[in-house]
């Protein structure tokens, strides 16, 4: 939420959770920042301390000393940001990270731009269920992360979160999450399968570009997978969809995904209009039968490069399929009508 007013950052001189390794994240935040959150007037922000010395040697830390550090507005409640960890004696963060769900009294509720980015010790992260965004670049460049855990509340994953976790192998993503911002799980190159449980889930731009070890993706409420959303997964075989609103699959979406064979584009059951946009499946040259819905109103030319689709399987009649806006369907492409989903597996 945006807004104005005063906030208050606990802690002086808040650091960032890593050990020093940099981020590829065009977001970065400054390891030694206490401004208020953006959303925040800057200008009426004022400074309190978690422990009772600013200092960070180990002889004026007290042993009940916090080494987060947060921001928080004073007339937003609900917005509490995680900006810095501070450990004692210069320690950073390693191993199995438990983010706290509160500090200083204040739930968390945001993560910090970048706030963990480069950090190669982390190898697991549980984020705690009051917070409801983690932002751009937060995870980005954790080289060695494998495991993330997000609790229910988490809404929105945003840009570049997890870009270029190599080693991150799982992921639980809450039923709560709705989107999946752009870049936030390039190059991933350790994840096999995705689930993203939610309502109405937008898939942003690359959002799993180049994920070379993918294999199985299911969303089952769906309502935009956008440009390039999983180009390159060229081990991509398996992708459940369904969908209760619209459904958008936008250019070059599936782009690479040189090891998928079919898919099913789901019927809205809400009734709404389903699109294929131009190049949706560039160059997936092992493509041969794909399902569309009755709900289609457009398709074009989604099969471009060497994409060669044999057969496809459509809900409606002749009829319906004609008043479907249409261009770029092969001749040689038979269509089967008042077709079911399961018969694609029969064909």
């Amino acid at each position: 939420p945006n807004g104005t007013g005063s906030s208050t950052t606990t802690g002086q001189n808040p650091g960032n959770g890593n050990s020093g390794g940099s981020s590829s994240a065009s977001s970065s935040s400054s390891s030694s920042s206490s401004t208020s959150n953006s959303s925040s007037s800057s200008s009426s922000s004022s400074t309190s301390n978690v422990s009772s010395s600013s200092s960070s040697t180990s002889d004026s830390q007290p042993d009940n000393y916090n080494p987060w550090r947060i921001t928080y507005s004073t007339c937003i409640t609900d917005l509490v940001k995680l900006i810095g960890y501070e450990g004692k004696n210069g320690e950073t963060l390693s191993g199995n990270v438990v983010i706290p769900d509160e500090v200083d009294g204040r739930k968390i509720t945001v993560i910090s731009t970048t706030l963990f980015a480069g950090n190669d010790k982390i190898t697991s992260v549980t984020v705690p269920g009051s917070v409801w965004r983690i932002d751009e670049g937060t995870f980005a460049n954790c080289k060695n992360l494998k495991r993330a855990t997000l609790q229910k509340r988490t809404g929105s994953i945003l840009d570049r979160a997890f870009m270029n976790c190599k080693a991150l192998e799982k992921i639980d993503i809450p039923s709560t999450v709705c989107r999946i911002g752009e870049s936030a799980f390039e190059n991933d190159t350790s994840l096999t399968e995705i689930t993203i449980p939610g309502p109405y889930v937008s898939v942003g731009s690359r959002a799993f570009a180049m994920c070379e070890n993918l294999k199985s993706v299911t969303i089952p409420d769906v309502m935009l997978l956008e440009e390039n959303a999983f180009v390159g997964c060229k081990n991509l075989k398996q992708v459940n969809l369904s969908s209760k609103d619209q459904l958008h699959i936008y250019s070059r979406a599936f782009n690479g995904c040189m090891s998928l064979e079919q898919i099913v584009i789901p019927e809205s059951t809400g009734g709404y209009e389903t699109g294929l946009e131009q190049g949706a499946f560039h160059d997936c040259p092992r493509l041969k039968k794909i399902y569309l819905p009755k709900t289609l109103t457009k398709i074009d030319t989604p099969f471009t490069g060497s994409t060669s689709v044999d057969c496809i399987y459509y809900a409606g009649t002749k009829e319906d399929w004609d008043k479907v806006e249409k261009s770029g369907i092969p001749s040689s492409t038979k269509i089967l009508y008042e077709q079911k989903p399961e018969n694609i597996n029969n064909g």
